[in-house]
């Protein structure tokens, strides 16, 4: 049932997909990808509370299962673009939810990347001017990188930096 779902939620059913994910959670409770699909096609649908529900049933099960942190990241920041009035506290809980998310599983540069951008709308510079300098160290290159760097410059006030970064 969970390679079903998956199948399906790969050929857009997501109602065939919720079905089958439900079934395979229902048949083994251990199986808590099934549980957080469950939720990101509540997040798909823009049911944000009944996702942020069910990423924390899966973590009452087991706390330290990183992809419900990450999950609950991408559902806060999703959730505060949809209410501008609390874009600040949820845009805080994503980024909060998404570190944990990191401190669980890994620091590859493609986590670190998407951490800059939850860093960039929390508006968190001097997290971000730190995180992008431990990122070009890895990939002193990538432009993506060198932007971060240049974001983080500019709002604390390195200028100079600023003007390196975009040159580079």
């Amino acid at each position: 049932y969970l390679v079903m779902g998956d199948a399906y939620r790969g050929q857009l059913k997501n109602s065939e997909a919720y079905s089958a994910y439900r079934t395979a959670f229902d048949l083994n409770k251990t199986l808590l990808r099934s549980k957080v699909e469950l939720g990101v096609i509540n997040k798909m649908s823009k049911a944000f509370q009944e996702s942020v529900d069910e990423f924390n049933s899966v973590l009452s099960i087991d706390p330290n299962y990183g992809p419900a942190y990450r999950e609950l990241a991408e559902t806060y920041y999703l959730w505060a673009n949809s209410d501008a009035a609390k874009y600040s506290a949820r845009i805080k809980q994503a980024l909060s939810y998404y570190e944990k998310y990191m401190d669980l599983t890994d620091r590859s540069l493609d986590s670190r990347m998407r951490h800059a951008d939850f860093l960039i709308l929390a508006k968190e510079y001097k997290a971000l001017e730190a995180e992008a300098n431990e990122m070009a160290k890895i990939d002193h290159v990538n432009p993506r990188i060198l932007r971060y760097k240049a974001y983080a410059a500019y709002e604390n006030g390195n200028y100079d930096s600023t003007i390196q970064a975009l040159k580079d």
